[in-house]
């Protein structure tokens, strides 16, 4: 097999034949010759294939949301978050206690530390505070199961409430107070972006 051998030579000359060992100045022509551009393509390439894999890792939903979380009453029990701070992941986590006939309460913790903290009143609208300059809030909003029909007792009791309304408000209304809250729907924004998403179950 035949192999051709590459030799750097000093600056100005150029080999002339492989079989004998001489040097000659470069020729006019030989300083124009363009060299492949290899080292840049494959930075080209390198750098999309690091935009796809991010962009693949913000479309994979196991990147912003976290397994079930189930309350226990008077028991506070946590769901491990990571947060895109600067950049970087950062750990978090999102605490609920649940009442015992009385309000649930939410804490969230960024690197151990409690960022904000609400009850359950409070996060179905939005409670929100700061972690090194970043704008970080919550909101739970509650998971309701109603029966197909109601219940005669809140039939009822919609009728005594609601003396002027129609059967069918009445039935609404009926259906409304039979509502039960199963859970919470939780997300996390940081700078007003989404940035995790925790289903708490009751």
């Amino acid at each position: 097999m035949n192999a051709t051998i590459h030799t750097a030579f000093p600056h100005g000359f150029a080999p002339n034949e492989a079989r004998h060992a001489r040097l000659r100045p470069l020729r006019p022509g030989d300083r124009n010759r363009k060299k492949p551009h290899s080292h840049g393509n494959a930075m080209k390439k390198t750098q999309a294939a690091a935009c796809l894999g991010a962009l693949l890792a913000l479309s994979s939903p196991d990147a912003t949301s976290a397994e079930p979380l189930r309350a226990v009453i008077r028991q506070e029990v946590c769901a491990d978050l990571s947060l895109e701070l600067r950049g970087r992941s950062t750990p978090a986590s999102l605490c609920v206690t649940q009442g015992f006939f009385s309000h649930d309460v939410y804490r969230l913790l960024v690197s151990r530390r409690q960022v904000l903290r609400g009850i359950d009143d409070e996060v179905a609208e939005s409670v929100s505070g700061t972690y090194r300059r970043h704008q970080i809030s919550l909101t739970c909003t509650p998971q309701l199961e109603r029966p197909d029909e109601p219940p005669a007792d809140r039939i009822a009791f919609a009728r005594r409430a609601l003396p002027d309304a129609t059967e069918e408000e009445i039935r609404a209304a009926a259906l409304t107070f039979s509502a039960v809250e199963v859970g919470r729907d939780c997300n996390v924004l940081v700078d007003e972006m989404p940035a995790a998403n925790v289903q708490v179950v009751f």
